[in-house]
């Protein structure tokens, strides 16, 4: 599959050391989100930036997931990771990660229930 240059473009950026950059390429990932067949390769990136030492890298990492799970894309690299940010302290960061987990449980057919906190856990 030919990526378009744009996509492309901010996979490349992901990598980048500068978190501006890095910010940048996770915006045009989510403004592309719609047009996103595949970024099979960028996953293991994008699920670093969930890390990031910026808290602005982080929410647009966590954006960019949660938005490609409500839209039925396979993010289960992401799983492990998500699960530790559950219990984040910032109310909208739990919402999005436990969102972006409930569509990964139903994406894998209920075998997250017993990890996920909450009453998301049932749905």
């Amino acid at each position: 599959m030919k990526r378009p240059a744009a996509l492309r473009n901010a996979i490349v950026q992901l990598w980048s050391d500068a978190s501006a950059e890095r910010l940048a390429a996770l915006r045009s990932l989510h403004s592309l989100a719609v047009d996103m067949g595949d970024i099979r390769s960028a996953q293991p990136r994008l699920v670093a930036c969930l890390v990031d030492e910026s808290a602005q890298v982080r929410e647009a990492a966590l954006d960019v997931l949660e938005y490609r799970a409500d839209m039925g894309a396979d993010i289960g690299i992401a799983v492990p990771q998500l699960l530790t940010m559950q219990h984040d302290p910032d109310p909208d960061t739990q919402r999005k990660v436990r969102s972006a987990l409930h569509c990964a449980n139903q994406r894998l057919k209920g075998l997250l229930a017993k990890h996920l906190a909450g009453s998301e856990a049932e749905g």
